[in-house]
């Protein structure tokens, strides 16, 4: 089907071209006789009308321009092709595909633009594929170290103290995997959502105290010292969404901070919004990754032993301009990386 609907446009078009120009010679030609006739007498009109060889000679040329317009119409029309080859190409899965127009300013701009389009394309799919395959990896590693936990508790010798600690392994892992579960299901569910529901007006500062504290136990692990420096601050938004936002914030900030270093959270605002910063410590995050850790195929460096999908400030960067608001990251000074939340402010 496909075949037939290229093959369709590519041989109507001419045509169709060919019987504009048709159209027009023809009626230039009408004008003509109309012009003689109106301008000398019905008689000389009668009697020029009978030279048959100037009258042939008329019609001839209009078949044969007309048939020029046809033969040369690939030319007006060989860019709209190129345009429809590319896309196919593009729409096949070949997202290295460029076109190349010349001529008026029109075509250049037409060629930017699609040129720009192919490369966004080009870098989301690759993004997309190295995404998936990171994903897989992370998959499959908690998997084979579930494996190879109970298979190793199947041995009679080992004593009840080595069976609890595979027991925890294996249950660390699977918590592992349902998180990246829930994280891949909620970004698809939040990519959905066109305008939000159960808007509520509350307490952010207290918000942010209850999740310093269900975060007690990563930040406690590494001994890490949480400032908490704010005032009490309100907005509207919903609840269950933003909780989700600063969790993952402050969970990464945990992961990347060094052993007994120290976290800093602070809220301030102006007359239309409210920002709260979460500082930490840790190696910071390169210039160039700055825009691209908010993507949701995109993965930057790890450390080792730092466990993530790429898939939590996906989720944070939807959910707070669904609210209308914004989410940045930059450095912290002298170490480490400071991400700033802004949410409009309750006006109440």
């Amino acid at each position: 089907m496909k075949c037939c609907n290229k093959k369709s446009s590519k041989f109507h078009l001419p045509f169709l071209f060919g019987g504009i120009i048709f159209i027009i010679m023809l009626t230039a030609m009408c004008f003509v006789f109309m012009f003689l006739f109106v301008t000398n007498s019905f008689d000389l009109f009668q009697e020029q009308l009978h030279r048959l060889p100037i009258f042939f000679f008329a019609l001839v040329s209009l078949a044969f321009g007309t048939l020029i317009a046809i033969f040369f119409s690939k030319y007006p029309l060989s860019p709209l092709r190129e345009v429809m080859r590319a896309s196919d190409k593009i729409a096949s899965g070949d997202y290295s595909t460029r076109i190349d127009l010349r001529g008026i300013d029109e075509f250049d701009n037409l060629t930017e633009s699609f040129n720009h389009m192919a490369s966004e394309l080009e870098s989301v799919e690759l993004l997309r594929k190295d995404f998936i395959n990171n994903l897989s990896h992370e998959f499959k590693t908690p998997i084979v170290s579930i494996k190879g936990f109970a298979k190793l508790m199947l041995n009679d010798e080992i004593s009840q103290e080595e069976k609890k600690q595979y027991l925890n392994i294996i249950i660390s892992e699977s918590e592992r995997l349902v998180d990246m579960s829930t994280k891949i299901l909620d970004l698809s569910k939040i990519e959905k959502q066109i305008i939000l529901t159960d808007i509520k007006q509350y307490n952010i500062t207290e918000q942010l105290r209850l999740i310093v504290v269900l975060l007690e136990q990563q930040w406690s692990l590494k001994e890490l010292n949480i400032e908490f420096e704010c005032d009490e601050y309100y907005i509207e938004g919903n609840i269950e969404l933003i909780q989700q936002v600063f969790i993952n914030v402050i969970d990464n900030a945990i992961k990347y901070s060094p052993l007994k270093g120290t976290l800093k959270i602070n809220l301030y605002q102006d007359q239309d919004s409210v920002y709260i910063k979460c500082s930490d410590q840790g190696i910071g995050i390169k210039d160039e990754d700055k825009l691209k850790i908010f993507n949701k195929f995109y993965q930057g460096d790890k450390l080792d032993g730092h466990s993530g999908n790429g898939v939590g400030l996906a989720i944070a960067d939807i959910v707070i301009k669904l609210h209308q608001g914004s989410i940045i990251v930059k450095d912290a000074m002298p170490t480490g990386s400071t991400f700033v939340v802004q949410l409009p402010r309750f006006q109440g």
